[in-house]
């Protein structure tokens, strides 16, 4: 094999350039024993840094120099040339080039292979790569510390865990039948959570796109879904109507944040309610999470079979039950039936009574509603009625919901 050696020079030309040498072992000489990027010399998560390193042969005989590096998930890492040979007194510049793939603490090495001609023996140079990345929302997964499982569905597991001191919730995704499309929505999905900063939205830590790692990393609640506490006898005794009403409050305001930045959740339930605190001298009890998680399979059209069993009409607008456009007033007719349930603290349509999902569309679209419970006073009610009025038009805004039940939450005096 002929091996071009354009990077070869004359180590006393290298001398006159002042450049510094310092000996990497008793016959190499090197510009860079190692590499370090930190502080205002970080790597940035996708984007490559090139940098280059002489190393000199300083002994009495020629020598082959062939640079190794391990495949990793984390980081993309190049050196050039892949092979050379140096004589006595000669250099070799090596081109190395560096791209994280997420955030993370870079300990890398790569290994130059040394054979000896005269005598055939092998050694080898180790060259540390050490540094810091910028904090994204790409996250590296040996940061996360899995604690134990706290549900799972058709998505994958959720766990309980840790990331960097923080307590979070790890939603790990079934990637080994994910498509590249979904990777793809995941990935804008990611990128549209990352733009969210409000306190009645679950924060978001980022995600690993690690392929066998894919997850989601969010912060933990500690009384899990309002569904759990209401349905899984996470509570089993009524909560104060003070708290219910507050429970109700965060989500219209959750959801009135994503409406103002043109964003419909298009999945709101009490699954998709967590609640932080019951705790009145904490300012948010209920955050909303898996808003957009509809843009994972492009349309609501999925959760129209449940006519065959899979997936529930409990909080479907009539024009959703009809396939037509969603809009923001469909958001807020599933908060009604939402908030219903969390004043009732029971479900909007009995098992006793609907026995059949279809039962409940057809309910729905008959413009038939739940009547008033015994333990919900007439004004919350009323607020309620005028969010699932059938006619989306006529419907109250999310604002209006916002301000009516502002002057019923109490939970602070």
């Amino acid at each position: 094999m002929k091996i071009k050696q354009n990077d070869i020079m004359k180590i006393k030309d290298l001398k006159e350039r002042d450049i510094e040498l310092v000996y990497a072992c008793d016959f190499l000489i090197t510009d860079h024993p190692r590499f370090e990027f930190f502080d205002d010399n970080q790597l940035i998560v996708g984007e490559t840094r090139e940098f280059n390193q002489i190393i000199g042969n300083v002994g009495k005989e020629r020598i082959k120099l062939q640079p190794t590096v391990v495949l990793n998930e984390k980081i993309e890492l190049t050196v050039e040339p892949k092979l050379v040979i140096l004589s006595k007194g000669k250099c070799v510049t090596f081109h190395y080039t560096i791209k994280p793939l997420c955030s993370t603490h870079i300990t890398e090495s790569v290994v130059i292979n040394i054979l000896h001609f005269n005598d055939n023996r092998e050694e080898s140079l180790k060259v540390d790569i050490e540094g810091m990345t910028n904090i994204t929302n790409i996250l590296d997964f040996d940061e996360l510390e899995i604690k134990k499982k706290v549900g799972e569905g058709s998505f994958g597991i959720v766990y309980k865990g840790f990331f960097r001191g923080e307590s979070v919730a790890i939603k790990t995704l079934k990637s080994d039948s994910m498509l590249d499309e979904q990777l793809d929505e995941f990935k804008k999905e990611v990128s549209m959570l990352d733009k969210f900063r409000s306190e009645y939205i679950v924060h978001f830590y980022g995600a690993v796109f690690i392929p066998n790692k894919i997850c989601m990393v969010t912060e933990y609640a500690k009384y899990g879904s309002l569904f759990h506490l209401i349905f899984k006898q996470g509570m089993k005794k009524l909560p104060k109507e003070a708290v219910r009403i507050k429970i109700c409050m965060d989500a219209a305001r959750g959801i009135e944040y994503l409406h103002q930045n043109g964003i419909l959740h298009r999945d709101i339930k009490p699954d998709n309610l967590l609640i932080f605190s019951l705790d009145k001298n904490v300012p948010v009890f209920a955050k909303i999470t898996d808003f957009g998680s509809s843009r994972n399979i492009n349309s609501m059209m999925t959760n129209m079979t449940f006519t065959k069993g899979i997936g529930t009409p409990v909080y479907m607008a009539p024009e959703v039950l009809d396939q037509s456009r969603y809009k923001t007033a469909a958001d807020v007719f599933s908060l009604s039936v939402t908030m219903f349930e969390t004043m009732k603290w029971g479900p909007a349509y009995p098992k006793e009574q609907f026995k059949y999902p279809w039962q409940i569309a057809q309910f729905v679209s008959d413009k038939k509603r739940p009547s008033k419970p015994d333990n919900m006073r007439q004004e919350i009610y009323d607020i309620i009625s005028n969010g699932w009025l059938d006619d989306s038009r006529h419907r109250s805004s999310i604002e209006t919901i916002v301000q009516q039940l502002g002057k019923y939450n109490t939970v602070y005096q």
